[in-house]
């Protein structure tokens, strides 16, 4: 009986420790997130584009104000629009 509250408290431990480590990821993710869209948008405020918010993806028009390394593959796997992070 003793060894089945064992096993039960070491996975209860485990399934505690995902869960704080799912949510300080997600809580990073958030705040790359928010720190990218703002370079995004200050780069697309430099940019010669001739083209709207809507049609610029992040991290792929040109500007003279380039993203950060970290910025710029963060948007490689998440293609954002400029419009889409003035809504943030």
């Amino acid at each position: 009986m003793k060894r089945k509250y064992l096993v039960l408290s070491i996975g209860l431990f485990i399934c505690s420790i995902v869960v704080l480590f799912l949510i300080f990821e997600y809580s990073t993710q958030q705040t790359t997130s928010a720190a990218c869209c703002q370079e995004c948008q200050e780069a697309f405020s430099s940019s010669p584009a001739a083209v709207g918010p809507s049609q610029a993806r992040c991290g792929e028009f040109t500007t003279g104000r380039p993203l950060s390394p970290e910025c710029q593959q963060y948007f490689d796997g998440n293609r954002v629009m400029v419009s889409e992070c003035a809504k943030e």
